[in-house]
């Protein structure tokens, strides 16, 4: 059995900035909760013993300490941590020709069990590395934080594979540059107005699913796969699961019957497929909130 480890590029290549700093070994962050599927967001080196990046990476934007990555003349020395908590992904990384080629070697510990990695690379750069998530707090921002890498890295994925590997999903909204950079203003335009409990990813779908609390009460956002174009489906009390459009149509009573509904739905769909992608993190969070009957 084998679990995909998705990552961008931009965060290999933080890796590879990282040895070149004679650093060998530090942690990975990311979208771990629920799901079986990490997607790594956000690389450091070693903290030594500093726990304020983990608290603060946690309360702040939700990212689980996911794993660990280090070289291999690091892992051959045996001086790995040798962590194996209940989800924990290892990653053991080798550069060659010259640093151009980076061989990635995957290990998933789940629930005791060691399994095979399958490693996917997403171009481009992660949300959270293009904006710094410790922006507010300058000791972490100079320890933890360096500006994208644009050196070229071709990386091959050496890890141990099955005779028969699952079909690979077909893409996700979040999988490019830019839907990264909406869903990192998403995750923000969320904070401002809900307590964020959990981020998700689907083992099957892949779809990204944001777990929210307001007024005590806890709600689920689920991401189709053509977010935007297709609508988020809001889970309310773990059973009632309704659309959530980006339109002032969001607004509208509940209740309200129209004998025109089928042309408002259309009308309501075809804006909500020109929406302009700067507008969608708050006329999602309006949407929500409207259909909460909580005023914005």
């Amino acid at each position: 059995m084998s679990l995909t480890v998705t990552i961008h590029g931009g965060e290999l290549k933080q890796i590879k900035r990282l040895i070149g700093e004679k650093k060998n070994h530090g942690q990975l962050y990311g979208l771990w909760t629920h799901s079986n599927q990490p997607v790594i967001q956000y690389v450091i080196d070693d903290p030594k013993g500093d726990g304020s990046v983990m608290k603060f990476l946690w309360e702040n934007h939700c990212l689980r300490h996911a794993g660990s990555w280090s070289t291999k003349d690091f892992e051959d020395d045996g001086t790995s941590n040798g962590k194996t908590q209940p989800s924990f992904v290892n990653m053991v990384v080798e550069l060659l020709d010259e640093k151009t080629v980076m061989n990635v070697e995957l290990s998933v510990y789940e629930k005791g069990s060691k399994l095979n990695g399958v490693l996917e690379v997403l171009e481009g750069q992660s949300a959270f590395r293009l904006k710094s998530p410790f922006s507010d707090e300058k000791k972490l921002q100079k320890r933890y934080h360096a500006e994208q890498v644009r050196d070229h890295l071709d990386v091959m994925d050496t890890s141990p594979k099955p005779t028969c590997e699952a079909e690979t999903k077909k893409e996700q909204w979040y999988s490019t540059e830019e839907g990264m950079k909406l869903f990192g203003k998403i995750h923000g335009a969320f904070q401002e107005q809900f307590e964020i409990t959990g981020t998700s990813r689907d083992t099957e779908t892949h779809g990204l699913s944001v777990k929210l609390k307001i007024d005590g009460r806890e709600y689920a956002v689920d991401f189709p796969r053509d977010f935007p174009h297709d609508m988020a489906i809001l889970t309310i009390d773990n059973r009632k699961k309704e659309e959530v459009r980006l339109t002032e149509a969001s607004n509208e009573a509940k209740g309200s019957k129209d004998s025109k509904g089928e042309k408002k739905a259309k009308s309501a769909q075809e804006s909500h497929e020109n929406i302009d992608p700067e507008k969608v993190p708050q006329l999602l969070v309006q949407g929500i909130l409207s259909m909460l009957g909580t005023k914005v």
